[in-house]
């Protein structure tokens, strides 16, 4: 190493999640680099700028709301990546090993057009006999028949939370908890202290309104250790043996939020290794919205759903404590 003005020289710097990073954050750490390698994935999620930072470009590049900005930020790893010269000396990583070949395929179809491919690994033979919604690889949890009750509601800030979705997860996870068999099962694949289930939440007031609930709803210490609840924003290079997924948004508008941006919810569908619950409205990504995301993850499941491996499950029945 030689030293230039004043700082360390490097002959390679690597910086992981780079499509995370902003301007600043890469330009520190490539400055010092003779060569540098760049590892990230800028269909997951962006670079993270604060609110004041995002109502300051909203005002400068003359956009009413600062929530639109995010369909504009865009990383520098992206443009880099997409760039002629990107596109020259860049290479893609088609091969993932943490989903279960299902959630994978999944994730591939709506997210990376086909190309991301399926690795080996084992699924641990514990999922038989388990609540409904944990019999196939992905599930949907469909509130849609909750009518009115389904829908949204503003909390503190600008968030928002969903009790229809809240007491779905908390159903499931009574009946996980019933399953003694099944919750030693989960210790003995995580080391301890890791969590085997996550849920993950689309908003912050969710995981809030669903962290109340599970306390006061007594579960035991043993599936309480294993539980994580947290937003997808703090997801990321994570993973899970079940994913639980609440969508939260839903109104008769169906108006899509920031859930009309594809990173996000790729981010926490991708997460899970095992298995996949999604909760939420399936009413709110058809038909206007169905080529959104959400809309295009309920099309797969539906064109596969004879293959036993997606399943859909109405939460009003309460017929899937075991399953079938």
């Amino acid at each position: 190493m030689s030293s230039l003005a004043g700082a360390d020289q490097y002959d390679w710097i690597i910086i992981d999640e780079a499509a995370r990073s902003i301007a600043s954050e890469l330009a520190i750490a490539m400055q010092v680099g003779k060569r540098v390698l760049l590892v990230g994935d800028h269909k997951q999620l962006p670079p993270l700028y604060t609110d004041p930072h995002k109502k300051a470009l909203a005002r400068h590049l003359g956009i009413q709301s600062s929530n639109d900005i995010d369909e504009l930020i865009e990383s520098d790893f992206a443009r880099a990546f997409e760039s002629d010269y990107g596109k020259q000396v860049g290479a893609k990583l088609l091969v993932q090993y943490r989903m279960a070949p299902a959630i994978g395929t999944l994730v591939s179809q709506c997210f990376y057009d086909g190309e991301l491919e399926n690795g080996e690994r084992k699924i641990p033979d514990i999922y038989r006999d388990v609540p409904k919604a944990l019999s196939s690889a992905a599930t949907w949890l469909d509130t849609s028949n909750l009518n009115k009750k389904a829908h949204h509601q503003t909390g503190s800030g600008r968030s928002i939370y969903n009790d229809a979705e809240a007491d779905a997860i908390v159903d499931l996870l009574k009946q996980v908890d019933e399953n003694e068999t099944f919750v030693h099962s989960l210790l003995e694949q995580v080391k301890e202290g890791e969590a085997a289930i996550g849920v993950i939440c689309m908003y912050a007031e969710q995981k809030r309104r669903i962290r109340q609930k599970v306390k006061k709803a007594s579960l035991s210490d043993e599936l309480t250790k294993l539980l994580k609840i947290d937003t997808v924003d703090s997801y990321q290079g994570k993973e899970n043996r079940v994913i639980i997924l609440s969508v939260t948004r839903s109104e008769q508008k169906q108006g899509s939020g920031f859930l009309k941006l594809p990173n996000r919810i790729n981010v926490g569908l991708s997460r899970a290794m095992d298995r996949l619950v999604i909760v939420g409205d399936k009413r709110m990504w058809q038909g206007k919205n169905s080529q959104l995301p959400f809309g295009k993850v309920i099309k797969f499941m539906e064109e596969h759903a004879s293959e036993d491996l997606y399943r859909f499950v109405d939460i009003t029945t309460k017929k899937f404590k075991k399953a079938v």
